[in-house]
């Protein structure tokens, strides 16, 4: 008896025998699909818990000696997940967890470190020199009920490379509405993209979150976002040297990309945005 891809095939001329390789052929397939719908839902959901996958950009930098690094959003294998969970309190949050997807929930992190030599699983080779970076949505404080998970602050991470060994560092981009809100201590721009809920005290004040993706252009990291021009960050230090990057003036319109483009030839950056003279404009 041999099987193929959708059915089994006997020599036996005995029904019984047949009909046990029918048997089989049907256990098969259908374990098939089970896994093959197993193997969906685990992608579906391994694409929730991990938002933005967030951009990311590798930059040959250079660097010699810098050093850093941050534990990640993850519990380490073995040891459970205590992490706190806050926005239970949103719509669909608690139903979430009884339902046992509790990483569906807004997770706060916030933690802005630096390690030196990373652990390593393997080798990483010698050679191997520069900067990898990321960056991906942080909520300050609790989400409003009703907010969702990408309204968060732009945390940026640096893995720096070399000799053979990796540092790590994290920091949040230092945008006004970052500096608003650690001024007030409380979340001060509660719904994603409804200027129509911001607190009075942030007239005026950029909304950008710096959250979507990271780019190195013209010696500076930077964060962005859609909705606001890109907040300039040191490659090295990952310290925020402008909150407002508007390219020595030459940017005039309040919102940017998240993904722009770098010719290949000039080095020019490549850019569009929408809702440049403002919201809803």
């Amino acid at each position: 008896m041999r099987r193929t891809k959708n059915r089994t095939e006997s020599s036996s001329a005995d029904p019984a025998a047949e009909s046990s390789a029918t048997a089989t052929t049907s256990a098969a397939n259908a374990a098939d699909t089970a896994e093959a719908k197993d193997a969906a839902n685990v992608t579906a959901l391994d694409r929730r818990r991990f938002m933005g996958a967030l951009g990311a950009a590798a930059v040959p930098l250079g660097i010699a000696g810098s050093a850093l690094a941050a534990a990640q959003g993850t519990a380490p294998v073995g040891h459970p997940d205590t992490r706190p969970r806050p926005g239970a309190g949103a719509p669909g949050a608690a139903a979430a967890f009884e339902q046992g997807a509790p990483h569906l929930l807004p997770q706060l992190f916030r933690l802005e470190s630096d390690i030196h030599d990373v652990e390593v699983e393997g080798k990483i080779p010698a050679d191997l020199q520069g900067a990898f970076f990321r960056v991906g949505p942080d909520p300050m404080y609790p989400l409003h009920p009703g907010d969702i998970p990408f309204d968060g602050e732009g945390h940026v991470s640096a893995f720096y490379f070399e000799n053979g060994r990796v540092s790590y560092r994290s920091r949040f981009a230092r945008t006004q509405r970052y500096k608003a809100q650690a001024d007030a201590h409380r979340i001060l721009f509660p719904m994603y993209r409804n200027p129509y809920m911001n607190d009075p005290s942030v007239k005026g004040v950029s909304r950008g979150t710096a959250n979507t993706h990271i780019i190195f252009h013209n010696h500076r990291l930077l964060s962005l976002k859609e909705d606001s021009p890109p907040v300039a960050m040191d490659p090295l230090t990952l310290e925020t040297v402008d909150d407002y990057y508007t390219f020595n003036s030459q940017l005039e319109s309040q919102t940017f990309t998240a993904h722009p483009k770098i010719d290949s030839q000039t080095g020019n950056m490549v850019a569009f945005g929408y809702e440049a003279r403002g919201f809803g404009s």
